[in-house]
């Protein structure tokens, strides 16, 4: 499940060939609950028949065969992965926060890291080659604190005289206890719940190891309780396995990859992966299909392909970006080093009964601390560049970006900032402008705030990553709902003299942005699922008739052209030390199409709306990226300031058209 999520559905994988698997599966995180709750299941029944066997627990073994189990794998994984990472990524940022990553991996903080410095499906995030290991850190973390309230647990339900029993049950009810406490604490995250002041509570949610315990703690209490679970007819545990498969795969392929996750949804599929284990007491279906040699084979080297598919996903992207087979070939291929690392480096040491003690201790430090200076060495090799130059103009971006006017990760704070996000004219004021919108709304800010100031108005921007501002939009999460909703109390707040909207636009955000698709769009097949082009420009139509009721003139800016492939500075590595300049995805006549000239007409038919085409002022008959030693554009498709205020004639004029004499 994560595997094809990485491929089919991520910020690396969304090429042709991996949208194949991502039609079919939305979401890859169900395996990640899946993986905790298998997790604390295994390490429960464990710990469980130690106690019986020995009447106690011990720290010391128990510790020493986690180290056995994941930290040699993890090492090489990073040693090996930061080599070639030194060789691929730029070192102007990809590189540098791959790194610090890893650094956080290895010393078992990488949820607590990403959780400060990135989102899941930040544009970071498909360069960072160690971004799959939160959920390791996660399970480290749980390691730590499960035996030691285990064996609290047994022992106070001992102390009180109840014998071996009586520690049992303690043992379950204070796992219950804990684990209800942990889903409370994830289900109010979830709803926004920002305790001391924290940051993104959703993130948290996702990244955080206290609301993810719960997870751990389902798997706990099946093997708590399996001496009831074993004697289960075969009946009943027939019905529970097929439920439980039912509902995982379902939730797999029919979640809103762009809801907030974990959320509800998660105890469905928590219960689901329990239902499926305990169905494992009895020979049925669902545990005989998931007990054939290719799937235990598979299983077995599960930590290790785990470990080795999302760096080879990500670095060959790097390496080939243009080729729509690489993300799933690279994942299948990545099954030879797992093998690898699984036969030679993880068998035989966790199967060394012998690293015990201060020989475990030396283990740690050996994994560890390699780990650590192959870090430090190709950190320092970044912070030189590795003797490349890098490209200028790269920090030329809309002051939005910078003042948190534009809202980037799904669980950001959808507060707007105020007075950061607002400008004055030189002179005296005759208004606002309100510039609302996703990215390239942001982008066009420079031109509209060099546009309105001419004309004696101050500015307004507020805009949010992925989110149009329109009436019955597609959209792909409920937090750009939200954002819409508190975006149009901020124009009731504001009245505005003038309203701004940008967008990407159908054409980008309804499919993969190819030519192949583009070329479709011929007036006669909308482009996307289900006429999105059309549902697009009902929008906007909707959304500015309620602007003209409200007296509300508005200036809609088009989408920008787009470029195939990524920019040089995240390019240029060792490996290609002069990268090319990214080509234009659409030629000018293809964004003549149907996609964006619906959108223009709906627009330009309006009563009190003008259109301003980017085109005009950035092609010719060409579409360039860098003129006379400055850059245009930033990403494959949005402005630097530079870029953007070449808009600034388009929108003036469309201004006065709409604004009049005022």
């Amino acid at each position: 499940l994560v595997v094809a999520f990485h491929v089919g559905g991520s910020p690396v994988g969304g090429t042709r060939a991996g949208s194949v698997l991502g039609v079919f599966l939305r979401s890859g995180f169900v395996g990640v609950d899946v993986f905790f709750v298998v997790s604390g299941f295994v390490i429960t029944a464990m710990l469980l028949r130690e106690r019986e066997r020995t009447g106690r627990t011990s720290f010391r073994e128990f510790y020493a065969r986690r180290a056995r189990r994941l930290l040699p794998a993890l090492a090489l994984m990073t040693v090996v992965v930061l080599i070639a990472s030194a060789l691929v990524l730029s070192p102007f940022g990809p590189q540098q926060f791959a790194v610090r990553t890893a650094l956080a991996a290895n010393t078992f903080v990488a949820n607590l890291y990403l959780y400060r410095h990135t989102g899941y499906f930040d544009a970071t995030a498909a360069q960072n080659p160690f971004l799959h290991t939160w959920s390791l850190s996660v399970e480290e973390q749980a390691y730590l604190l499960m035996p030691l309230l285990l064996a609290v647990a047994a022992w106070s339900g001992a102390r009180r005289g109840r014998g071996r029993r009586g520690a049992h049950r303690a043992t379950a009810v204070a796992t219950a206890l804990g684990s209800a406490a942990s889903l409370g604490l994830m289900l109010a995250l979830w709803r926004g719940w920002e305790p001391f002041g924290i940051e993104a509570p959703v993130r948290l949610a996702f990244l955080g190891t206290p609301a993810r315990l719960w997870e751990f703690g389902a798997g706990a209490l099946l093997a708590l309780g399996w001496g009831r679970v074993a004697a289960l007819r075969r009946g009943p545990a027939e019905a529970m396995g097929a439920v439980g498969a039912v509902v995982l795969l379902g939730t797999a392929v029919l979640r809103d990859p762009g809801a907030p996750y974990p959320g509800p949804v998660t105890i469905g599929v928590v219960a689901a992966t329990v239902l499926v284990l305990a169905a494992g007491a009895r020979p049925t279906v669902v545990s005989r299909l998931l007990s054939t040699r290719p799937l235990v084979w598979l299983g077995d080297r599960s930590y290790s392909w785990y470990l080795w598919h999302w760096p080879a996903v990500v670095l060959a992207v790097v390496v080939w970006p243009r080729s729509p087979w690489v993300p799933p070939a690279a994942a299948v291929l990545s099954l030879v080093p797992a093998w690898a690392s699984h036969r030679w480096v993880e068998e035989p040491v966790r199967r060394d009964t012998t690293v015990l003690g201060w020989r475990s201790v030396r283990l740690v430090g050996v994994c560890v601390g390699g780990a650590l200076l192959a870090a430090g060495a190709v950190s320092l090799g970044a912070q030189r560049g590795w003797g490349l130059v890098e490209a200028d103009g790269w920090y030329d971006l809309p002051d939005g970006r910078n003042l948190g006017c534009n809202v980037f990760n799904r669980d950001n704070d959808l507060g707007f900032p105020g007075e950061a996000c607002t400008t004055d004219p030189p002179g005296r004021s005759r208004g606002d402008w309100l510039l609302l919108g996703d990215l390239s709304a942001d982008s066009a800010g420079p031109a509209v705030v060099d546009a309105a100031h001419s004309l004696g108005y101050g500015t307004v921007g507020w805009t949010r990553s992925g989110c149009p501002f329109l009436d019955r939009a597609p959209v792909h999460s409920p937090r750009c709902v939200e954002w819409q909703r508190r975006a149009r109390d901020l124009v009731e707040r504001v009245r505005p003299a003038l309203v701004v909207l940008a967008a990407d636009g159908p054409a980008y955000t309804t499919t993969a942005r190819s030519e192949e698709v583009l070329a479709r769009a011929d007036g006669r097949h909308p482009v996307g699922a289900a006429g999105a082009v059309d549902e697009w420009s009902a929008g906007l139509r909707s959304t500015l008739a309620g602007f003209r009721r409200a007296g509300i003139p508005v200036v809609v800016v088009g989408p920008t052209p787009a470029f195939e492939g990524r920019f040089p500075r995240d390019l240029q590595s060792r490996l290609r030390p002069r990268p090319p300049l990214p080509a234009p995805l659409r030629t000018v006549a293809a964004a003549r199409a149907a996609a964006v000239v619906r959108v223009e007409r709906a627009a330009a038919q309006a009563e009190g709306a003008a259109y301003v085409d980017p085109f005009d002022r950035l092609c010719d008959r060409r579409c360039p990226v860098w003129v006379d030693g400055t850059w245009w554009y930033y990403d494959d498709r949005h402005l630097t300031a530079t870029g953007s205020r070449r808009l600034v004639p388009s929108l003036t004029a469309a201004a006065r058209q709409v604004l009049g004499p005022r």
